[in-house]
This record gives C-alpha cells, sequence and structure tokens, in this order.
C-alpha cells in the first residue's frame, strides 16, 4: 500500500512539474493563428471540397435526386 502512494505522489509531482512547465499563452496564441488561417486562407479555397462543404452539399442533393 505504501508502494502505491509513493508511487502516485511521484506521479502527481511530475505531471505537475510538466503542467507548470507549459507555456499555456503561445500554446493558445499559436491556436489561434492557425485558426484564423484556417478561417481566412484554408476554407476560402478548398471548403467546397471539405465534408459539409457547398460542393458536399451539391452532391448529396443530386443523390437524393436520382
Amino acid at each position: 500500500m505504501i508502494g502505491r502512494a509513493v508511487s502516485f505522489l511521484r506521479s502527481f509531482f511530475k505531471i505537475n512539474q510538466i503542467v507548470e512547465a507549459l507555456d499555456v499563452l503561445n500554446i493558445v496564441d499559436t491556436l489561434y493563428q492557425v485558426d484564423e488561417y484556417t478561417r481566412n486562407t484554408i476554407l476560402p479555397k478548398y471548403g467546397a471540397h471539405l465534408p459539409g462543404g457547398s460542393f458536399a452539399r451539391k452532391k448529396a442533393q443530386l443523390a437524393k435526386i436520382s
């Protein structure tokens, strides 16, 4: 039982060190930049070919008619 507690505490402190070392502001900023790029560059160019895009909707509508 004591071995489990020691193992748990080691793991807990190790995970805590990792979480504290994360640069959360930089991670969030990077995700925001990727989201903007996707929204402003990728979707206008290729959105019609992605699932749920206008191309996929038109194809689904044609399949229903046939």
